[in-house]
């Protein structure tokens, strides 16, 4: 048994993980690979190999298709996470919801856990270009820049290096 709200544990039965109650009554079916904490009303579920953010409350499935995930923040307070969602990557909260959207070809934090600069890329194939944009903590957008791919090679190498 694993809290993971507080209303709520996750347990291991039969070989799924499913939701109980303090009582260890159920609250759902247990077909779960995993599961985390999210929030008070919300857990980050696996199933079928994808990740999802289930409402307990509802007990319906609110994010979906997430192939995987990386924490920027990971804190009482607030989890930030960058998310490889439906072949795209965005920036989500469990306190302030979608921070970016999930349609850009990577997202990588530039700063830090305290205060992350989001560099956002967009790949336009056909066209052999690269847009950057780069985002404030909270999703605000502060600067766009289109490269040309021989161009973007370069910016790209050294912000990783």
């Amino acid at each position: 048994l694993t809290p993971v709200s507080g209303q709520l544990l996750a347990a291991f039965m039969e070989g799924a993980f499913g939701l109980i109650g303090w009582d260890a009554m159920p609250q759902g079916k247990f077909e779960f690979e995993e599961i985390r904490p999210w929030n008070d009303t919300s857990v980050l579920v696996k199933k079928d190999f994808q990740w999802m953010i289930f409402s307990t409350r509802s007990g319906k499935v609110v994010r979906n298709k997430i192939m995987d995930y990386a924490f920027i923040r990971d804190s009482p307070a607030e989890k930030v996470a960058i998310v490889h969602q439906d072949l795209h990557y965005g920036v989500i909260s469990n306190r302030r919801g979608e921070i970016i959207p999930a349609n850009f070809s990577d997202v990588i934090n530039v700063g830090s856990a305290e205060e992350p600069l989001y560099f956002a890329e967009k790949n336009v194939e056909e066209a052999g270009i690269y847009v950057v944009i780069y985002y404030d903590k909270n999703g605000k957008f502060l600067r766009k820049q289109v490269y040309e791919e021989s161009e973007y090679e370069r910016i790209y190498c050294s912000e990783n290096n």
